[in-house]
């Protein structure tokens, strides 16, 4: 298991129904997640606090509004 499942794990078992936790494919690899806008502190203390490996830099946060897209979290 990947450091990136890992992580994505975690975040299921820590929050489980309170956010979505939706993991999107991407062509870069990197792991793109989906997560409600009212549990993103919650989840950002989370990693930054309570992991084994601690997150030390918040390096990207994207907010895009896609209308017509069929998977939008809410």
């Amino acid at each position: 298991m990947s450091e990136a499942t890992d992580i994505i794990s975690e975040l299921k078992i820590k929050f489980d129904d309170e956010i979505v936790v939706y993991q999107q494919n991407t062509k870069d690899v990197f792991p793109t997640l989906w997560i409600n806008a009212n549990k993103i502190i919650p989840v950002l203390t989370f990693l930054k606090k309570e992991v084994e490996r601690p997150y030390k830099m918040l390096y990207d946060l994207t907010v895009i509004d896609e209308q017509a897209r069929n998977f939008r979290g809410d």
